[in-house]
This record gives structure tokens, sequence and C-alpha cells, in this order.
């Protein structure tokens, strides 16, 4: 590991050019990698010095010859033959500083790919709906689209595909996440809940999944049986209370011995054996849609993590 880091200069190349003037003007380099993955390169250079066939000294690297915004950056370390790049990424900000009795420098700040997936944009089409089903629905299933900034690998849905099967969730715990991969293609994922734990806890009881787009998910979910569970439980509850009014004596006493007892209770009832579970299957909608964003985005930064290794 030492015989590695002989060569203490870095070397840095830009749009896959080696540029040996940041090698030659840098005075401070700091790249980073935080808890949640993202390296960020910080780069200091001097911000005034010679240029070819020039008589004076001028500004550096404020032209966009050199680093521009959004050109990839590259930093390896070691010998030629074996050098090891600790930072890959794109440059986002340009900062020059020239002070009264100081040095003027220039400071280039660069982040890897996975700032694309912190700059993703999330958003969802409808066709040939109501106003009603864009804003609120009761029907138990939705679907939309999940953009990202970074292209999505041809072999995204295959590893998709092993997730499902080994735990959707938690990788490696099937606990109420036992679902079985239906179909799979190179730009479509289909999976479904396996038993009724599965069906009856998140709510992805039908998951499709399909590209569009080199950077763009298109999902839809049906969750038709975890619908069917709280609509039999909540008419289980209502049957319940119905027979205890007409079985219980004291029940049937104090509702009638109230004043509007009767309709109040059976209002209650209707609305907690009809009503409820529907309003349950609305408000369920955002918590699947989020439930199933969140681990194709988590998906998507590993593979994002992979590609920067």
């Amino acid at each position: 590991m030492t015989d590695l880091f002989l060569s203490k200069a870095p070397i840095f190349k830009v749009a896959g050019n080696v540029a040996g003037e940041l090698a030659r003007d840098v005075s401070r380099l700091e790249i980073c990698e935080a808890t949640d993955g993202l390296k960020t390169m910080v780069l200091r250079l001097i911000g005034e010095g010679p240029k070819d066939n020039a008589a004076e000294e001028e500004q550096l690297y404020l032209d966009g010859q050199v680093v521009d915004f959004g050109k990839e950056i590259e930093v390896s370390i070691g010998p030629s033959d074996n050098a090891r790049i600790v930072f890959k990424g794109a440059i986002s900000a340009i900062e020059a500083c020239f002070s009264e009795g100081g040095d003027p420098h220039v400071t280039v700040f660069a982040e890897d790919k996975l700032m694309n997936l912190r700059m993703t944009r999330r958003m969802k089409t409808w066709e040939s709906v109501s106003d009603a089903d864009i804003g609120f629905s009761f029907r138990p299933e939705f679907e939309g689209e999940l953009t990202a900034d970074a292209t999505i690998e041809d072999d995204f849905f295959a590893r998709f595909g092993r997730r499902v099967e080994s735990g959707l969730f938690s990788p490696g715990n099937r606990s109420k996440a036992n679902y079985r991969v239906t179909s799979s293609t190179g730009d479509t994922l289909t999976f479904e809940a396996a038993d009724f734990r599965t069906a009856t806890s998140v709510g992805l009881n039908h998951v499709e999944l399909r590209r569009n787009a080199r950077d763009t998910i298109a999902y839809r979910v049906r969750f038709g049986r975890w619908n069917g569970y709280v609509v039999v439980h909540a008419m289980g509850i209502a049957s319940l209370l119905s027979l205890a009014y007409f079985v219980v004596p004291s029940v049937s006493r104090q509702v009638n011995g109230r004043p509007l007892g009767p309709p109040i209770f059976w209002a209650m009832v209707l609305f907690w054996g009809l009503c409820w579970p529907w309003i349950l299957t609305a408000v369920h909608r955002g918590a699947a849609r989020d439930a199933l964003e969140s681990v194709l985005l988590e998906e998507l930064e590993g593979e994002s993590n992979e590609d920067v290794a």
C-alpha cells in the first residue's frame, strides 16, 4: 500500500484530458466523503500568473478554457502506471477572491455523481382522469413517474428484482416483505405480494415498473387485497356493533335512552363500517407511493455509488 502513494503530486483531468496547469497552480486540495456517501472536492488555485505568449501576468481559470461549470474533473494520486482515482465528479461552482494585500486565488468546487440524485425531480402525469382523481381518489391503485438526473443503468431492473426477492425494504429480511417477481425484462419489472401478511402491511400488492426514458421510471400499483382486508375488517366491527344493539339489552337501553341516540348510533355504525375503510384507502395511497419511491431512490443511490467507486 505504501508503494502506491510514492508520488504525492495529484494528477488532474478535466473533461478526460490531463490538466497539468492545475497541478502546477494548486495551493490547497480538499476531498471529503460524507456519511451519506457524497464526495466533494474543493480545489484552491493561484488566480494570477503568466499565460502563453502574454507579456504580463493575467487572471487565470476564469475564462472557461480549463475549468468551467459542469465539466467533469478527476483527481488521482500515485505513480502513473498504478494511479488511484480519489475523486471524480462535476464542477458546480467557481469562486474568485481578490483581496487587498493578499494573493489572488480561484476556488473550484465539485461533487460526485451522487449530487445528481440529490437534485432528483419528481413528477406525475394524468391522462383521461377527472379533477377528483388528481387530488383525491378512493380507488385502491395509483401510478406515477420518478425522474432522476442520473442515467438509469441497463441492469437496474435485474438488480431491483433480486432485491425484491431478498427483502424489498430491508435486504435479507422478508418479514412482511415477501414479494415474488412475476415478470422481468430489460425495461420492465412486475412483482406482487406472495402472502397475506405482506399484502396487508404496506399495501404494494401488485407493482408494475417500466423505464420510459433513460432517466425515468414509471410505476403502477394496485392494492386491492389491502383494501379488501380493511373493508372486511370495518364491516366486521359494524356487524358486531349492530349485533350488540339487538342482542345485548343494556346496549340498546343506553342508545335509546339518550336524545337522538338511535340516529347517532346508526350513523356511527354506517361511518365506521362503510365510509372509514375508503377514507383509509384514499389516505394510504400516499403512504404506499412514498414507500415505493423511497426504495427506488435508495437503489438508484446505490447504483450511483457503485459508478463512483
